[in-house]
């Protein structure tokens, strides 16, 4: 970048760099960059540096906060020559914080005021409170930087079902910062905006339906909550995120990869962690062979060097770490067999697909993975199948299905098992479950079955936010309300539902990430935890079970699940091998099951 150093005069190399506005910071600078050097733009509150001064600069200051990509350079060339920071006196609290903050929430805003770093991930596992540590994260550097905390103007982008229910709530809770979380039809959003607040919530779908709200804005803080969902860079929603000002960002997510390394390119980009673009991140991390439907990731590479990479920069705890006196969820299969029904439609599919693989009618990933779902919905209940007439072209080629509105009969061994052991082993014992399936329709199944025994509540696509909250509440108060109902990937984020001791799967999604998350939803420290743990001490035990088919298609499923989430764990994996030549084996996979 060029600026002009005056009217008629030679110019200079400059770089933008944000700093601590302060006394003692300007003096501090004042001391280090001779005046003809440095220039403050009190338009943007940002000083203009010599580039020749960057390198001194940063070493004498290494809290001093950069600009990307600027920030990207001077990392890259001052690696290896930055003295160590040392840690100040451990952090005792959190000035204007009501409430208490865990030691390891301390920790980790300690860890990112020491850092220095503009921009942070604290990627924490499920239920250890990742929202107060952002909070008190935006109060303690505000002070730092001579603000205060009720005169900064943040925006937290986060799921639609977390701004009521966890960003208004614990805000309110915890802080004296002003809420304004952006609902409701576009007029009435647009009045939102333009309400005075300390804190504006906005779902990361309104990011995208009005960018011009959040785009013309020089915001202090943006966080971004369950920040996998910007795994896509080229979506609306990740460009219109991206295309904020702000002098810190801060990601949250307890699953940053969620189905693919990839993923996780477009945060840490942000970040600073990684200055790779998305080709180069995946020449560098991936391998990647030809296929029959062209590239696809075989093995991942070099992860030696990025985990320490993302570890430096962020901070990642897990909840057997940190809270010892929360019992650890101990996983279980619960086989079953399959009804007559069930073997008569499920063989027949399997049949039909290898006669489509011969004959080409399965040419994409497309349709390969709409064969495989269908074989998955039949494990669970024939009930879920359409049946459909396929339509072809002047070529014999199949081009399309027409949906009759006629579905299989419900008879199915895996749903009558599970709500045998619900209803004999569970609710006898005045015990609360949890279920969850990868398709709406199983949970309408189930809510039928389980009428004679117990009330439920649902929850799945589709239901308001603020019903769903009111759902939750019921099924955390109500004693009568014995069983959780709903789709994991409604269920995955923003939900606590620690009345529950067990939690089941019906059937896992395609993205092992989601189950990871939905299944720790019971396991959160909360006031309802921690009186479970006094009332019944060391009898009290958490147990997600995964309950499939034996011997079926549901199998080999589990397995790549559990591959990808091997690699996926950044570093607590092998550098092993996922989904190997799925499509090419899949004939030898349906002969086999």
């Amino acid at each position: 970048m060029r600026a002009v150093k005056g009217k008629g005069e030679e110019t200079w190399d400059v770089i933008l760099f944000e700093f601590p506005y302060s006394p003692e910071a300007v003096e501090h600078l004042k001391k280090i960059i001779p005046w003809q050097d440095r220039k403050w733009d009190a338009q943007r509150k940002i000083w203009r540096i010599a580039r020749k001064h960057l390198i001194p600069l940063y070493l004498a200051w290494p809290h001093a906060i950069m600009t990307p990509p600027i920030a990207q350079q001077v990392r890259k060339y001052t690696r290896n020559i930055r003295p160590p920071i040392e840690s100040p006196k451990a952090l005792k609290e959190v000035r204007g914080f009501r409430g208490t903050l865990r030691p390891y929430q301390l920790a980790a805003i300690e860890d990112f005021i020491v850092g220095g770093h503009a921009h942070n991930l604290l990627t924490d596992e499920q239920g250890l409170g990742k929202t107060p540590t952002a909070l008190g994260y935006v109060l303690k550097q505000a002070r730092l930087e001579g603000h205060d905390p009720e005169e900064i103007v943040a925006l937290i982008i986060c799921p639609n079902t977390a701004k009521f229910t966890v960003w208004k709530e614990q805000a309110e809770k915890f802080t004296n910062l002003a809420v304004q979380v952006i609902d409701g039809s576009r007029t009435k959003r647009e009045v939102q905006w333009d309400e005075p607040a300390n804190l504006y919530v906005v779902n990361y779908e309104g990011t995208r339906t009005q960018p011009e709200m959040i785009h013309d804005v020089d915001w202090d803080f943006i966080i971004c909550d369950e920040a996998h969902r910007l795994g896509n860079p080229e979506s609306q929603q990740s460009m219109a995120t991206f295309g904020c000002q702000t002098k810190h960002w801060f990601f949250m997510s307890g699953t940053p990869a969620q189905n693919k390394l990839e993923q996780m390119q477009p945060i840490l980009l942000q970040a600073g962690i990684t200055d790779l673009g998305l080709v180069d991140f995946k020449d560098e991390y991936l391998v990647q062979a030809e296929g029959r439907y062209g590239k696809k990731t075989v093995a991942y590479r070099n992860l030696e060097h990025l985990v320490p990479l993302i570890s430096k920069r962020s901070v990642r705890r897990l909840q057997e770490e940190v809270l010892k006196d929360v019992p650890d969820l101990t996983e279980q299969e619960i086989r079953v067999g399959m009804s007559a029904t069930q073997k008569k439609m499920y063989n027949e599919m399997i049949e039909q697909g290898i006669v489509d693989l011969g004959d080409g009618h399965i040419r994409t990933y497309t349709d390969f993975r709409v064969m495989i779902t269908g074989l998955l919905m039949v494990c669970q209940s024939p009930a879920l199948i359409e049946r459909k007439i396929p339509i072809y072209d002047e070529n014999g080629w199949r081009i399309a299905w027409e949906k009759t509105g006629e579905f299989g009969k419900d008879d199915s061994e895996k749903l009558d098992e599970l709500v045998r052991i619900l209803s004999e082993d569970i609710l006898y014992a005045d015990k609360k479950a949890v279920v969850l399936s990868a398709y709406r329709r199983t949970s309408e199944l189930l809510e039928e079955r389980l009428k004679p025994h117990t009330d439920t509540v649902t929850v799945r696509g589709g239901v308001p936010v603020q019903e769903r909250a009111e759902l939750i509440h019921r099924f955390q108060t109500d004693p009568d309300v014995g069983v959780y109902l709903g789709t994991v990937e409604a269920n995955k984020e923003a939900i606590t539902l620690t009345a529950a001791q067990y939690v089941f799967s019906v059937g896992l999604p395609w993205t092992p990430g989601d189950w990871a998350q939905a299944k720790m939803r019971i396991k959160r420290k909360d006031e309802i935890m921690e009186r479970r743990i006094r009332e019944e001490g060391k009898k009290f035990k958490l147990i997600a079970y995964d309950v499939l088919v034996g011997g079926s298609i549901e199998d080999w499923h589990r397995k790549g699940q559990l591959e990808k989430n091997s690699v996926l764990g950044l570093g607590r994996g092998d550098d092993a091998i996922i989904e190997r030549g799925i499509t090419e084996e899949l004939t030898e996979v349906l002969k086999k099951i």
